[in-house]
């Protein structure tokens, strides 16, 4: 996939190399043919830089924009959208000022490239992250678009004040045109900047109600401190055991491990111990099955993970699904009759 993937990029990487060149054929000669193919090979490049982008997405299985070639990749095609949006019409003539910016994008995502592809991105957790991420570019992409607006100005005025009102100054947009222009793009900007700014607080201001919860990580840590910190006082705390099936792994690294044998669903904590009666309810049991969640309750036991507990069950074992460290730690001692010691040595 990433040899794929670094093929796709380079052929995208071509096709503005070629819109560069006939942007600067339309600025030496004023060839309208010269302005189409600019355009329309600038459209080529973005959309081999979006395929880009979703080859990436598919590999790891979360948004590509953490890396300095995957920012570059969504900057690149941000900034060939604004130019589309904002030069058309009677401001077609200023796409051929923006390829050269955006080709010295291009280049140095084909330079990080190559290091960078071959590592998995960080996710963005959250909707509120990643569209705070992507507003946060899109910003940078008017602002890139008013400084180029802005080089096209200065060409126009400066032609204007020598009185030289041939070649490209025919072409570009009048003065007031190209002002217009730059007006929309630097406000545009701005507004992308607060919606920045606007999301980012909001996705903080959410994070920070729902931190006094610990994750399921979390839980598990907690929960294997309380056994090893007990498990000398009693044995059988020594026979628990944790599969950490949820934890995030490398398609590759997930592919060898199902085919070594792991299971989906299997239980979060295993206690083989044959415990002779259990007071609670009067039955024998082999052993202790838990599939721990967070104690907010915000997760709960997938299809998967309720048939490995219920087969368990069948076969002689005490399942319970526990929300927190705390209710696990309550299941242990009831199990192992500790209840008091257990109260005691609790986090």
């Amino acid at each position: 996939m990433t040899i794929l993937t670094l093929a796709v990029l380079f052929a995208g990487a071509l096709a503005y190399a070629g819109a560069t060149a006939a942007s600067a054929l339309y600025l030496s000669r004023k060839r309208e043919m010269a302005l189409i193919l600019t355009r329309r090979l600038a459209l080529l490049g973005a959309g081999l830089f979006l395929l880009v982008f979703l080859l990436r997405w598919a590999a790891w299985g979360c948004l590509p924009m953490t890396t300095a070639a995957d920012a570059l990749v969504v900057f690149v095609i941000l900034a060939t959208a604004v130019m589309f949006v904002s030069a058309r019409d009677t401001t077609r003539a200023v796409s051929s000022f923006y390829l050269p910016a955006i080709f010295v994008l291009v280049v140095l995502c084909a330079c990080a490239a190559p290091a960078t592809f071959g590592q998995a991105p960080r996710a963005l957790h959250g909707v509120f992250l990643a569209g705070h991420v992507i507003l946060a570019f899109l910003a940078y992409a008017f602002f890139l678009g008013a400084s180029v607006t802005s080089v096209a100005y200065l060409f126009q005025s400066r032609h204007l004040k020598k009185h030289h009102t041939v070649g490209l100054f025919q072409a570009l947009p009048p003065l007031e045109r190209l002002d217009q222009s730059l007006f929309l793009l630097i406000r545009h900007g701005y507004l992308m900047f607060a919606a920045t700014l606007l999301v980012g607080a909001v996705g903080s201001f959410l994070a920070f109600q729902t931190q006094s919860a610990f994750t399921e990580a979390e839980e598990q840590i907690a929960l294997f401190a309380w056994i090893n910190a007990n498990t000398s006082r009693h044995p059988a705390l020594a026979f628990a055991h944790h599969s950490p099936n949820g934890e995030f792994r490398f398609p590759a690294t997930a592919g060898r491990l199902k085919a070594m044998g792991v299971r989906a669903g299997f239980p979060d904590v295993l206690m083989v111990w044959n415990h002779n009666r259990d007071r609670r309810c009067g039955m024998n049991y082999v052993g202790l099955a838990i599939e721990l969640k967070r104690s907010d309750r915000s997760n709960h036991a997938t299809n998967e993970q309720a048939a490995w507990l219920e087969y368990l069950a069948s076969q002689g074992f005490r399942c319970e699904i526990c929300y927190g460290a705390q209710e696990a730690i309550s299941v242990f001692c009831e199990y192992l009759q500790i209840e008091a010691e257990g109260n005691d040595d609790s986090l």
